[in-house]
């Protein structure tokens, strides 16, 4: 049987996806009012024609 080597990091995220952050949500810095109003304005901007 022949040794199978081990795929390479960008292989991996290639076919899964880019890796899990290394912090999470909590321990992170709170995002400041702006950020919330783009992602508000954001949201606003792309809702679905059937929820208007």
């Amino acid at each position: 049987m022949s040794e199978h080597s081990k795929p390479s990091k960008a292989a991996l995220d290639k076919i899964f996806g880019a890796p899990l952050p290394d912090t999470t949500a909590d321990e992170r810095e709170p995002s400041s009012a702006d950020d919330a109003t783009s992602h508000e304005r954001w949201l606003r901007d792309n809702i679905p024609p059937h929820h208007d």
